[in-house]
């Protein structure tokens, strides 16, 4: 991993206004992202994962200059990005080392529905010569013509031609998602955000892109910041390209780490419960199948609202190992080992967490509630 850093999130919130009843009980505050900080280094591989509404999304188009923060930081190289944003027209652009243009050219993303991010009424050499024509206005018609094609040659459009004349809705779902990618790939970026850039691909193609999409990543040097519900496709395109998993959980980021260590020595118990429920991505066979686990490591099932999370820990009412010294405090970020942290209590020793008294199974405390309420 490259010790120098494209985007660099420090302490990020971001919340949203969420109106309840068609504003007839007035507005919650939903905290999307939660004090989150992360680095992103040159030509590495971040995989997000969690469960939906963990704010994996939300942070990923933060860090793409795509949703201001509430509060905290987000830095492309050094650079402020909302700084260099706000800076546009300044006379000198606000003495800032990069300038927004340069930071949106930089930052890219691929959408989870690539036939919606592409113009349905163009065909797909208008569409990809488009981000051409912007930044590299000193190239001529056919050298454009020549650039595009060899990228779809490259991601098996082939003849390049033939597809370079057809609409979207011409394409599979397989293929729109290749020329999403080159669109993003045109623009010589430092960074993309993949969201769920697989999740609406058959299974037998999921592989395949992700293979494509690193292959694309050694090719033109960039870093990609990967979104993913789904532990197993983390896992592939992370380990494959020595990158990193990071495991968000009600807009907190409560483990990361290399991939070996995050996915052989799990220290948050959520980190478990997601290896525990999603299966194989090459066998198909769950981890609880495997080995014989019956029970979900949950003491809950159902995720909280954002809108008003557990105090303390956000996962402790769902967990398993939970305490009373839980439902107090939120646990700092604690180094495992060497670029593994988590955010639990039990990865400390001496945390007064392991002298309280462990949390009554939901199901008994559901029971006690409604006994005293009779």
């Amino acid at each position: 991993m490259s010790d120098d850093v494209v985007v660099s999130l420090e302490d990020l919130h971001v919340h949203f206004e969420n109106s309840r009843l068609f504003g007839l009980k007035g507005a919650e505050t939903v905290r999307a992202v939660d004090g989150v900080s992360l680095d992103v280094h040159e030509n590495e591989v971040v995989a997000l994962v969690g469960e939906s509404g963990c704010g994996k999304t939300t942070l990923g188009k933060a860090a793409i200059g795509l949703h201001r923060p509430t509060a905290g930081s987000v830095r492309y190289r050094g650079t402020d990005v909302w700084e260099a944003k706000d800076a546009r027209g300044l006379l000198g652009g606000g003495d800032l080392d990069h300038d927004f243009e340069e930071i949106r050219r930089a930052l890219q993303i691929v959408h989870q529905d690539p036939e919606a991010s592409l113009d349905a009424n163009s065909r797909i050499e208008s569409i990809l010569a488009e981000p051409l024509r912007r930044w590299e206005p000193e190239m001529s018609r056919t050298d454009r013509r020549e650039h595009v094609y060899g990228f779809l040659e490259y991601v098996g459009l082939d003849p390049a031609a033939d597809f370079a004349d057809r609409y979207p809705h011409q394409l599979s779902g397989g293929q729109q998602q290749r020329v999403a990618l080159v669109r993003a790939l045109l623009m010589s970026p430092d960074l993309i955000l993949a969201d769920e850039a697989i999740s609406a691909l058959d299974v037998s193609l999921r592989i395949n892109m992700m293979d494509l999409m690193l292959r694309l990543q050694e090719a033109v040097d960039t870093a990609y910041l990967y979104i993913t519900h789904d532990i197993s496709n983390a896992r592939y395109v992370a380990k494959k390209s020595g990158g990193r998993i990071g495991i968000m959980y009600l807009g907190k980021l409560v483990e990361i780490g290399p991939v070996d260590r995050v996915i052989e020595n799990p220290q948050h118990p959520y980190t478990k419960a997601l290896l525990w429920a999603t299966p194989d991505l090459a066998s198909g066979e769950r981890a609880s199948d495997a080995h014989g686990i019956e029970d979900a490591p949950l003491r809950a099932i159902d995720v909280p609202d954002a809108a008003n999370p557990p105090a303390g820990c956000p996962f402790h009412d769902r967990c398993p190992e939970a305490r009373e010294a839980c439902t107090d405090e939120m646990p700092p970020s604690t180094s495992v080992e060497s670029a593994h942290r988590t955010r639990c209590f039990r990865a400390d020793d001496d945390h007064p967490y392991w002298e309280s008294a462990p949390l009554p199974d939901a199901d008994e405390g559901s029971a006690a509630k409604r006994s005293a309420g009779d």
